[in-house]
């Protein structure tokens, strides 16, 4: 499989502050082709595909073969991007992008509300994978919805 960008439609609303943050840390990188083409910033450089977050609040997942991504991405693992990003960035202003909790929200029954999940013997803990990290779930927001807008080649 070649390298391909999954580019999902506009989801989060980045305010200029963040914007700034994001911009100083990308000067402090070296060059990145996604980076520059997308207007983007890397949120997490994955064990999976890298993703990225643009500045128009869409996010990117850069498949770079191996992980097999295609055109199913969901909210949920937009949200996941997110909330990865935000100690691998250290911008703790994006937790402010991700969605507000409804009336109608259940605490997540798998993490217990706390977004994390603990897996026995091991020390870390990991996003929850029924919530994305959200900590609830709500029937009024499909954390399952397909968001890609478009599937494309990798720029290399």
């Amino acid at each position: 499989m070649d390298s391909q960008l999954v580019v999902s439609r506009p989801l989060f609303k980045l305010t200029e502050q963040q914007l700034v943050l994001l911009r100083q840390r990308r000067s402090e990188c070296s060059s990145d082709p996604i980076a520059n083409e997308y207007d983007a910033f890397m949120l997490y450089p994955g064990m999976g595909p890298a993703i990225y977050i643009t500045a128009d609040g869409r996010i990117i997942w850069y498949d770079y073969g191996e992980w097999g991504v295609g055109d199913s991405l969901t909210l949920k693992d937009a949200i996941f991007g997110v909330v990865a990003g935000i100690p691998e960035t250290r911008i703790e202003s994006l937790r402010e992008v991700l969605p507000r909790r409804p009336n109608d929200s259940t605490t997540c029954k798998l993490c217990d509300g706390s977004g994390r999940m603990q897996v026995p013997m091991l020390t870390k803990s990991f996003i929850c994978s029924d919530c994305g990290g959200l900590g609830w779930q709500s029937n009024s927001m499909p954390l399952d919805e397909v968001i890609v807008n478009r599937v494309v080649p990798a720029p290399v």
